[in-house]
């Protein structure tokens, strides 16, 4: 249940910024439907039954939302917060490059221990930083201010 209400919070989040995200409405969708995903794994039986290469394509969304996230919150800061915007550019690449890791890994032959470590490592430090970057970045004026605002304030 957790990870149902986390969504819910998320797409709550969301709206305070519709308008000043350059993919909102993307990033709407992809967050109902990682959340419907979530709801169903809450079933046990869900969960046991599920095979690695289930596991990712059920992942995809969540991966995709990422992405989109990243890239908007990056156009978003470009102007103002220039060095947020390259971090969070440079985590949309690590998202994209996580991708096809299962894939390659598992359907690929790559299924070696070491490998599948390393990738799934990488996968909770990117989550980790995205979710510190978001909470960096909240309270910066080109997140908080609507563009009219900020347009007053740079004329004014």
């Amino acid at each position: 249940m957790p990870d149902v209400l986390g969504w819910l919070l998320v797409v709550l989040g969301l709206i305070d910024l519709r308008g000043r995200l350059s993919g909102f409405a993307a990033l709407v969708v992809l967050a109902v439907v990682s959340g419907g995903v979530s709801l169903l794994l809450l079933l046990p039986s869900a969960r046991e039954s599920l095979d690695e290469s289930t596991g990712w394509y059920l992942s995809l969304p969540y991966l995709v939302f990422c992405i989109v996230l990243c890239g908007s919150v990056a156009s978003l800061l470009a102007q103002a917060e220039a060095r947020y915007a390259r971090r969070f550019a440079m985590l949309r690449w690590v998202f994209l490059v996580l991708v096809p890791m299962p894939a390659l890994l598992y359907g690929g032959g790559l299924d070696a221990g070491v490998l599948v470590a390393i990738v799934g490592l990488v996968a909770v430090a990117a989550n980790v930083y995205l979710v510190y970057l978001v909470f960096r970045v909240a309270s910066t004026p080109a997140v908080t201010l609507g563009e009219d605002v900020r347009k007053a304030r740079r004329s004014g």
